[in-house]
């Protein structure tokens, strides 16, 4: 990005309103798949971008790429397209299991 746009900060912010964009769309489609036949998508996406929390979708805050990644694949989960190669989010490590926070046992008997 930084060989497009020389200036980081406007590359931040470039990166930043383009993730903002791409979440409002997924999240109008998200509401208009809940609400089939209204105005939802839409006014789902207006109210995302007038609301105060939209300031962090214009500047170079993780929140947008956040949510550009988030809401596409909630919308491939809700559509049940569970291996959508463009918006699939990573998978734990293996050794990221709930419960597994006990400490390491040593390997001496006493």
């Amino acid at each position: 990005m930084h060989l497009l746009v020389p200036h980081w900060t406007a590359a931040g912010l470039l990166v930043s309103l383009v993730a903002g964009a791409v979440a409002a769309v997924a999240l109008a489609r998200i509401a208009a798949l809940h609400l089939p036949g209204s105005r939802a998508g839409g006014r789902a996406a207006l109210f995302l971008l007038v609301s105060p929390c939209a300031v962090f979708l214009a500047a170079g805050y993780s929140e947008a790429l956040f949510l550009a990644l988030a809401l596409p694949a909630w919308l491939a989960a809700r559509r049940q397209r569970w291996l959508s190669p463009r918006c699939s989010p990573p998978a734990p490590p293996p050794s990221a299991s709930a419960g597994s926070s006990s400490p390491p046992r040593s390997s001496s008997s006493s």
